[in-house]
């Protein structure tokens, strides 16, 4: 639960520090990305992630196991990240427009 309650922080501040329009919700190693742009950003959400070797369900949701370590959850914030790089722009426009 404590590495699941890092990595919602984790992830929560990656999105925020990028302005994009994405929450994570949760509790211990329990959590939602969410997307509130609509489900084609869910979609690219988990293609990107599991192009970059990161499973999490359709609808965003992810579940830490007890094997998980420090540097599993590193690398799920690695790939958050490269996902809010490379798709926030799209967020924001589909936003204003």
């Amino acid at each position: 639960n404590d590495l699941g309650d890092r990595l919602r922080v984790r992830l929560s501040a990656v999105a925020e520090a990028a302005g994009a329009p994405v929450e994570v919700t949760g509790t211990g190693s329990l959590m939602t990305i969410h997307c509130r742009q609509g489900p084609a950003f869910h979609d690219l959400l988990q293609f990107d992630l599991l192009a970059a070797g990161q499973y999490i369900a359709r609808r965003g949701m992810l579940a830490l196991s007890l094997p998980m370590t420090e540097a599993d959850a590193d690398g799920m914030v690695a790939s958050f990240s490269e996902f809010i790089d490379s798709r926030t722009g799209l967020m924001l426009m589909q936003e204003a427009g």
